[in-house]
């Protein structure tokens, strides 16, 4: 049935196994992908280990001898957190822990040479906003940083990222495609009065032409209200209106694509 199709399409074998044991999984892999073997000799397979699939249970799965392989794992981490929505998330230790498994994946991604892949990762729309956006943001930077795959999970329910009713998307879209390890980290948003909000972030790039700041409310898009030089590392937004006001930063590059920032909000009276 599949095996003229493109070499895009790739087969992965079980989906999060909950309730079977690694070496239950072990012989299920192997047994499946020799039922694949038989007509789709060169196709990507993707495998993982068992339970929910973490990167834990893919670092001790049985590898099969193939030469068409590629390991996924999913990562809600931490699920209290992401999951459901309890407390703040961004905090030294909270991205070093994500740092140590992507590091942990990519380890044994060169050590077998076998490409591995995050293809569920998210946090529920309940979260704290401006933790959410920086949990999406470190997982795409890493993602990148280690050389792994990456696709985020989106029920259209808690974990949504696109509207399909209104054909709309959120912001993680842009963190999604514009995130990127040499780009800008927006590490304040701060009210400071009479309708001024004050930004600062982090400049990881030596190659910017300019940086733009944007800001949006919950009944309009981002737009820009300032572009700046390539040193700047801070800005106060002097015009913030009324209610919650969402700030990002943009590298503009004289040749290569846009960077974004994490997007944060700040509530105003």
């Amino acid at each position: 049935r599949f095996k003229d199709k493109s070499p895009k399409l790739l087969f992965e074998i079980i989906n999060e196994p909950h309730g079977m044991t690694q070496a239950q999984l072990n012989e299920l892999n192997g047994n499946i992908l020799t039922i694949i073997r038989a007509e789709n000799p060169q196709r990507i397979v993707i495998f993982g280990g068992h339970e929910w699939a973490g990167a834990a249970q893919l670092l001790t799965a049985a590898v099969p001898n193939d030469d068409y392989l590629m390991g996924y794992y999913h990562s809600y981490d931490p699920w209290n957190f992401a999951g459901e929505a309890n407390g703040f998330w961004g905090t030294f230790d909270d991205i070093a822990a994500v740092k140590a498994q992507f590091s942990s994946v990519a380890n044994w991604s060169n050590a077998r040479n076998i490409p591995a892949m995050i293809s569920e990762f998210g946090a529920v729309r309940n979260c704290d906003y401006n933790s959410r956006m920086m949990h999406y943001y470190t997982y795409v930077e890493q993602a990148l940083t280690n050389g792994i795959a990456f696709m985020a999970w989106d029920d259209g329910g808690d974990f949504g990222i696109y509207d399909r009713t209104n054909r709309t998307w959120s912001e993680v879209k842009d963190i999604l495609i514009y995130g990127h390890p040499n780009g800008p980290v927006l590490t304040e948003a701060t009210y400071l009065g009479n309708a001024t909000v004050y930004l600062q972030w982090q400049n990881r790039s030596s190659a910017i032409n300019q940086i733009i700041v944007e800001r949006k409310s919950d009944t309009s898009d981002f737009t820009e209200i300032a572009r700046l030089g390539a040193a700047a590392i801070d800005y106060r937004d002097t015009a913030a209106g009324s209610g919650s006001q969402y700030y990002r930063v943009i590298y503009k590059f004289s040749d290569q694509p846009d960077m974004y920032s994490n997007p944060m909000v700040v509530q105003t009276p």
